[in-house]
């Protein structure tokens, strides 16, 4: 076969367009991008030789990206979620909007997560810390096979 398949020697374009001078790959048979490639072809040809621009990446971190990960860490990620709604919100999306309510009201940050567990909890919302959850797991497990001895 002649010619080279590394992108050092073309693009896959005018690789492509040397298949087709060739006949070894007819018109019929081109790849759905050819058409779409000469309508709207690229500013600077992509050549292996172009230097890679240099751009600075952006922090997308939000603050509140920080209490979900105290969040997550102290009580897991025990919620089922419906995709199909939207109105129901997650308990930790509640604890985030509490969280930044009681900010707002002045707590003072140190005290800030624990308030927010006990507003939350006095809400009915279920927030148990991995610890106390892995306990329970445990003590479910010891008293079924308790059950299952005494049969």
């Amino acid at each position: 076969m002649a010619g080279s398949r590394i992108e050092k020697f073309g693009t896959i374009y005018s690789r492509l367009q040397g298949l087709l001078k060739s006949g070894a790959l007819s018109e019929v048979d081109c790849p759905v991008w050819k058409s779409v490639y000469e309508a709207f072809p690229p500013q600077k040809e992509p050549m292996h030789e172009r230097p890679i621009p240099e751009q600075k990446v952006r922090p997308i971190l939000y603050p509140e990206d920080f209490v979900r990960v105290k969040y997550y860490n102290t009580f897991g990620n025990t919620d089922v979620v419906d995709l199909g709604n939207e109105s129901v919100k997650t308990t930790c999306q509640k604890f985030v909007e509490k969280y930044f309510d009681l900010q707002e009201k002045g707590v003072q940050p140190e005290d800030l997560f624990d308030k927010t567990t006990e507003i939350l909890k006095t809400e009915n919302a279920r927030l148990r810390s991995v610890d106390e959850h892995a306990e329970m797991i445990s003590a479910q497990e010891a008293s079924s096979k308790e059950d299952g001895e005494k049969l």
